[in-house]
């Protein structure tokens, strides 16, 4: 539903699968994650993230993937960099499409890319 952009509806179902005795699992989690940073609302897909760890469904590298490339996307690279740290920490690393995004910065931006040696999140 997100992805179809009735991001309003999904919002409405997955908060209420509680109130029917249902937990979203990892995937139902990363649709929502998805949807939100799809529509810039990056705080409250920020929360969710949280929010989730929090019910005991801990983020996969999917997961985080997904919210590094929206915070990719809407121009957060310090908020990027910092969910790229801990998704390392966590034992995850970045994907193809994520390692590309983080590639392609300095030129989207208009920067001279660096010539010291990139850090690895592999």
């Amino acid at each position: 539903m997100c992805k179809a952009g009735k991001l309003e509806f999904a919002r409405e179902i997955f908060y209420s699968l509680s109130d029917k005795g249902l937990q979203p699992n990892i995937r139902t989690y990363t649709s929502m994650i998805d949807g939100l940073c799809n529509e810039g609302l990056l705080d409250e897909a920020s929360e969710l993230l949280k929010r989730m760890d929090e019910n005991g469904c801990s983020p996969n590298g999917c997961t985080y993937n997904t919210i590094i490339r929206g915070f990719l996307r809407n121009n957060e690279t310090s908020r990027a960099k910092e969910l790229l740290h801990v998704m390392a920490e966590r034992g995850f690393s970045a994907d193809s499409y994520t390692n590309r995004m983080l590639v392609d910065l300095p030129s989207t931006h208009g920067l001279q890319p660096s010539r010291e040696k990139p850090q690895s999140y592999l």
